[in-house]
């Protein structure tokens, strides 16, 4: 996330980095968020040498996990931990 001030408000900011999906997320969009993992924030954040952009990549096989949920998650107004919960593939 990013700060700045405009005209004596701060406005917080952020982007999703999106790349190629990978195997598992194929059936589902052409894209993805690209995923930074623990071993490579250093990386990422510039606390060590190295290119950040070798990073925007999709994730290892085996990172994500993918499961069937409802549909009620499309409606703003359902917020509630059951929207999580696996159903049967329709």
């Amino acid at each position: 996330m990013d700060e700045a001030i405009h005209g004596g408000e701060v406005s917080r900011t952020f982007a999703i980095i999106t790349t190629a999906a990978n195997e598992l997320m194929q059936p589902i969009h052409n894209r993805m968020p690209v995923v930074i993992e623990p071993e490579d924030w250093s990386r990422w954040f510039g606390e060590i040498e190295g290119d950040p952009k070798a990073l925007l990549h999709p994730p290892a096989d085996g990172v994500l996990k993918c499961w069937p949920i409802s549909a009620r998650i499309n409606l703003p107004r359902n917020n509630d931990t059951k929207l999580l919960d696996p159903v049967k593939a329709e």
